[in-house]
């Protein structure tokens, strides 16, 4: 592992251009990976074109960092959807992550390492923001779905939360509670893209 200054560098695309530059030049122990990942690359890629009736497409530039995904992460997870070998840069990037979390005994969480960030109290680590996020942010769709509608057919606010709460399994959270915080939400995103 790379000297680091902050937590999150094994999970920037920095770190993975080092890697990368230290594999592909021979300079690390496991620059054995990169012949053995482009023979994976190459056998993949030769049965992707032999079997045409599945859909698996292959991302034409693996390595092309911000383009592929927002950070390592990301792009290991999004090669492993859609059934790829991930570069060996991006595998020791993720290792590293872990390796680093582990030697912190205790004292590191993985949202540090992945996400620059603590848990924040009150909002919850990043994914629990991102499950907040996606919750409203479709609630939202659907609102602006209903608003096209004519008006005698439109569905009053608090039987469209209802309906979504239900549909997401949690019938029986209060609708109007559900409708404030979703109203909050929205001055969120507005104050956020004012900034």
């Amino acid at each position: 592992m790379k000297d680091i200054k902050n937590l999150s560098d094994c999970n920037s695309w920095d770190y993975v251009r080092t890697l990368r530059h230290d594999l592909l030049n021979d300079e690390k122990t496991f620059s054995v990976m990169e012949p053995i990942w482009e023979l994976i690359l190459l056998q993949q890629t030769h049965f992707c074109s032999m079997v045409e009736e599945r859909s698996i497409q292959l991302e034409d530039d693996f390595r092309s960092d911000e383009k592929f995904a927002d950070n390592p992460l990301l792009a290991f997870m999004k090669c492993v959807e859609r059934c790829q070998y991930p570069p060996p840069e991006i595998i020791i990037a993720i290792n590293d992550c872990f390796r680093l979390y582990f030697a912190g005994g205790g004292k590191i969480e993985l949202e540090e390492i992945f996400f620059a960030n603590r848990r924040i109290p009150k909002l919850g680590n990043n994914s629990a923001q991102i499950a907040k996020h996606d919750k409203h942010n479709l609630f939202q769709t659907l609102c602006k779905m209903e608003s096209h509608k004519p008006k005698d057919k439109r569905k009053s606010m608090v039987v469209l939360a209802e309906e979504y709460l239900g549909k997401r399994g949690l019938a029986d959270k209060d609708p109007e509670s559900f409708l404030r915080q979703h109203r909050a939400w929205l001055e969120d995103q507005r104050s956020s893209e004012q900034n």
